[in-house]
């Protein structure tokens, strides 16, 4: 008896497969009748009898072109019926699924946030975008062991789906939590970029004043040329240079060179400050997002959580 029903149910498989590649093939047949007997009604008056001739007409060109698309056709039309006992267990293969993607989300989870770091901005921030673009997992296995369930469930899986349920309302609510965080972590990494900025800055205008510095205490040609050398002043290295003139260009130079670096500086910063609002606010988005779904599956599996309390509830559509 089982092996004829596996046997079933892989010509069952076998006809869906096949319904689905003679689907384009059916939906041709019937365009190429429909166009056919358009024109055939476009070409004779309503009123006139040669209508009857036009539709004859069409006829004979549905059976002329379309009989290789009736043959798809009528292929695609056959079909088996499972029955109850297979059915049930062709259905029980997402529930297997759900359950495996959720033991592969938790050890995804705990690679994801160990070692921790916690009271550090960056790596929570990181955690954070790694945990939503990661949702979808265990989002579709919490889905996969709820959907489809029917007939009678056991005490255990009653009791284990009662976990997963009240689990997707923890996670829900774990993800809405991300929003505060990933806000206040957000603006402490922009505060500490703009710090570095300053302490950047400070150095530059630091290490260029101690440069203007010497070259106003120095008097010797030779050790001038050598300070323009390293500025890549090429214009101090010329023959016939006086001191007085390379000192004044010197110091031009060092003017010039601290303003790039400090623009370079701040344009670095600005650039990365740019990444950081950009995907901070994806994750924003998203954690919301994830949130409202995993509310959504605790919602919606009310049911289960009723028969945890009371086994003798039974819920008919």
């Amino acid at each position: 008896m089982w092996a004829h029903e596996k046997f079933l149910f892989v010509r069952s498989v076998l006809g869906m497969t096949l319904d689905i590649l003679t689907w384009p093939f059916v939906q041709i047949y019937q365009g190429v009748s429909a166009i056919c007997l358009a024109i055939a009604r476009a070409i004779s008056h309503p009123m006139d009898q040669g209508s009857i001739a036009a539709e004859s007409f069409s006829h004979w060109i549905q059976n002329i072109l379309g009989w290789p698309f009736r043959m798809f056709g009528l292929l695609a039309q056959s079909g088996y019926f499972l029955s109850p006992a297979l059915a049930v267990d062709s259905i029980s293969l997402h529930f297997l699924a759900g359950w495996g993607l959720l033991c592969y989300s938790i050890i995804g989870v705990g690679f994801i946030i160990f070692p921790a770091r916690f009271m550090d901005a960056a790596w929570e921030l990181e955690v954070i975008g790694k945990l939503v673009d990661f949702v979808l997992m265990p989002f579709l296995g919490m889905v996969l062991v709820f959907a489809g369930r029917q007939g009678e469930i056991g005490w255990f899986k009653v009791q284990a789906l009662y976990f997963v349920s009240w689990l997707c309302f923890g996670i829900g609510l774990c993800y809405l939590l991300f929003l505060p965080i990933s806000i206040k972590d957000t603006n402490r990494i922009l505060g500490h970029l703009e710090a570095h900025l300053n302490n950047q800055v400070k150095n530059y205008e630091k290490e260029f004043g101690n440069i203007s510095s010497w070259v106003r205490s120095n008097y010797q040609l030779v050790a001038l040329k050598q300070m323009a050398s390293s500025l890549g002043y090429v214009e101090g290295l010329r023959e016939g240079i006086g001191v007085k003139e390379l000192r004044q260009g010197l110091q031009d130079k060092i003017i010039q060179s601290k303003g790039q670096y400090i623009n370079q500086a701040r344009q670095n910063i600005e650039e990365r400050k740019k990444v950081l609002t950009k995907d901070t606010l994806k994750w924003q988005i998203g954690t919301v997002i994830c949130a409202m779904l995993f509310f959504g599956v605790w919602w919606q599996t009310y049911w289960i959580r009723a028969l945890a309390r009371e086994p003798a509830v039974t819920f008919r559509e």
